[in-house]
């Protein structure tokens, strides 16, 4: 069939048009190395580039994420092994204290450094983060996590909130501990208490050993009343009598009213040999005895710290006129040891809860960048060129687009008389 001179010069143009876009291709993909420069290139590859892309974006915020819980958490961490470090110390100080050999030199020195102590303590609790953030004031993070009363008592100003955040499409985790989980988490069997509580029992303790005991005796008779609070106080007394009877006894004590004692000290009278009688305005409790006896172990309902000094304790006076003040248990030096252990305990669990919340956050990060790697190869085996091949494919093109024109150039160049000579 023949062809007239513009329909050739018409598809010849043509041909050339499409040699030009497809070498003009292979040279964007040689010059970019990626195979879909546009989304005409490969429609279908194009948006499976396009998702796993925005999968790539979100798995490296996440591991952003994870980078930032992790380094709240070893902050959280190394806070908390500085205070376990601080409760060791004053562990040991409170051991040494409650030793009889020591003079009262000895003890105020220990005083002065379980303060320091308490101080460093304080200091640690308000730790803050890279960002300034208070590491333990929950979602108050501008200011201190923990302030000091005119008292001299330390207390939680942040929130009880926890700052989570997200490590994956299905997971939040916390950034660390708020102040009141952190410190104020201290079991005793009056409920719980802060670890500065505990810390301030054992120096009120040593502030106050020489005005308090917590062991009061007579030879056969005293006088005892009691300095209570105004609303109702459930009190437990130990008593052990002159033949060896030991009763706890328990009564409530309202406004130093003690006719609750009185009754209570008579019901074991039989056992322990120690009887009471009641004085006309109901406030002294006289006791006797055929021998000696003691009376100790004093538990006051919402005391489980030593104060400083004591506000509630019982007045002994004994045969001889000698007035004791007997303070609860609380303020012995022994019970600091417990109580200060007990406080180790508590940063020793939250240390815990924070290593499990490490742990959970390195899987994570594990699995994040697995995740990125597999994100990225599967993007890599979309997008990028094969550049060796499409080189090979860029000279072909080439040589084809030049015999392609050189032939051209050699029929439009003929005429008819090239033909009939």
């Amino acid at each position: 069939m023949s062809m007239s001179t513009k329909v050739f010069a018409q598809q010849s143009l043509a041909n050339f048009e499409r040699l030009t876009e497809e070498i003009q291709r292979r040279q964007e993909r040689v010059a970019t190395g990626v195979e879909v420069n546009k989304t005409s290139d490969a429609p279908l590859d194009a948006v499976k580039v396009s998702a796993a892309d925005q999968r790539l974006r979100a798995v490296e915020r996440y591991l952003g994420n994870i980078q930032q819980a992790e380094t709240r958490l070893n902050l959280t961490d190394s806070a908390l092994e500085s205070v376990s470090d601080i409760m060791t110390r004053l562990n040991e100080l409170a051991i040494r204290a409650a030793s009889d050999t020591l003079t009262a030199e000895d003890k105020n020195a220990i005083r002065l450094e379980a303060q320091g102590q308490r101080e460093a303590l304080v200091g640690i609790a308000n730790s803050r983060d890279l960002n300034d953030q208070a590491l333990f004031g929950g979602y108050s993070t501008e200011n201190e996590a923990f302030v000091t009363n005119e008292d001299g008592s330390v207390v939680f100003a942040g929130d009880s909130g926890t700052q989570t955040i997200p490590v994956s499409g299905t997971l939040r985790v916390p950034l660390g501990l708020n102040g009141a989980d952190a410190f104020q988490q201290v079991v005793t069997e009056n409920g719980k208490i802060s670890v500065f509580d505990a810390v301030d029992s054992f120096i009120n303790a040593l502030a106050f050993e020489d005005e308090f005991a917590t062991t009061g005796s007579a030879e056969t008779s005293a006088d005892i009343a009691f300095v209570a609070d105004t609303t109702p106080q459930n009190w437990s007394v130990r008593i052990e009598g002159p033949d060896g009877g030991v009763q706890d006894i328990s009564f409530t004590i309202v406004s130093g009213n003690a006719e609750a004692a009185y009754d209570a000290i008579n019901e074991v009278a039989a056992s322990t040999g120690v009887s009471a009688v009641l004085s006309d305005d109901g406030r002294t409790v006289s006791l006797s005895a055929s021998g000696s006896f003691t009376l100790s172990n004093i538990e006051i309902e919402g005391i489980p710290t030593a104060g400083g000094p004591p506000s509630y304790f019982m007045e002994l006076t004994d045969d001889e006129g000698v007035t004791s003040r007997i303070a609860p248990s609380a303020q012995s030096l022994s019970s600091q040891i417990t109580l200060l252990t007990r406080a180790s305990d508590s940063i020793a669990l939250n240390r815990a809860v924070v290593g499990s919340r490490l742990n959970q956050v390195e899987q994570m990060d594990a699995v994040m960048t697995e995740r990125e790697i597999f994100l990225a190869e599967d993007i890599s085996n979309l997008r990028d060129a094969d550049i060796q091949q499409t080189i090979l494919e860029l000279q072909e093109l080439l040589t084809n687009r030049d015999a392609a024109r050189q032939a051209y150039s050699l029929v439009t160049q003929r005429s008819l008389f090239d033909y009939i000579s």
